[in-house]
């Protein structure tokens, strides 16, 4: 009973953050957050199938990228929010899309803007392969407590890994076996940075 109870609550937050784009709440804050975009996106997915909504959102975050490739957190909004987080967190939105819908089309078609995306991480990488928090803007990941350290966190340099690794299986899917490489290799490097720098003798990632 109470699995189903979960279950129902569960999909009508899905119901109501589905507007002309998905949205934070449906009360407070009617608006589509990217960050927000890439839980909602998965479970919408297994909830409906259906991939025609999905896509339109993937393709507005794409759309409002801007020149340098960061895709902002907020959008469409006169607002240029930015988190460091963004390249990675649409990117494995966009990974999501594609094990569920199986779209290699709308892939291909997105692949421009997520390597854009995640180049971003290769420019801010320091000698020790971590990637900083970005001054001058606003470091927020959900629930962390990192929004304002200026230094190196574990947090985002372990969603940049994760991006790194499902970029790889886009490309590959994409046949482009040296980007694939590419991807694997860099998300080792930071994998290895965040166990050696950042853990010490706390449990290990992957």
């Amino acid at each position: 009973m109470f699995m189903n109870t979960l279950w129902d609550i569960s999909a009508e937050t899905v119901k109501l953050c589905s507007s002309d784009t998905f949205i934070d709440c449906p009360w407070r804050e009617q608006a589509f957050w990217l960050n927000d975009h890439s839980v909602v996106n998965l479970f919408y997915l297994l909830l409906t199938g259906d991939d025609v909504f999905a896509a339109h959102n993937l393709k507005m975050g794409a759309d409002g990228a801007l020149p340098d490739g960061w895709i902002p957190a907020v959008y469409p909004s006169a607002r240029k929010q930015l988190f460091p987080s963004m390249p990675a967190l649409w990117t494995i939105a966009l990974a999501d899309f594609y094990r569920y819908a199986g779209r290699l089309d709308f892939v291909l078609e997105m692949l421009p803007a997520m390597e854009k995306a995640l180049a971003l991480y290769d420019q801010w990488e320091k000698e020790d392969h971590l990637i900083p928090d970005q001054p001058e803007v606003w470091n927020f990941i959900d629930w962390g407590i990192v929004s304002r350290l200026r230094e190196k966190t574990a947090v985002l340099n372990m969603l940049a890994a994760a991006a790194y690794k499902q970029a790889a299986g886009l490309e590959n899917a994409a046949g482009d076996k040296q980007k694939a490489e590419k991807y694997l290799g860099k998300g080792k490097l930071i994998v290895a940075a965040v166990n050696d720098k950042l853990l010490g003798r706390r449990p290990r990632l992957l």
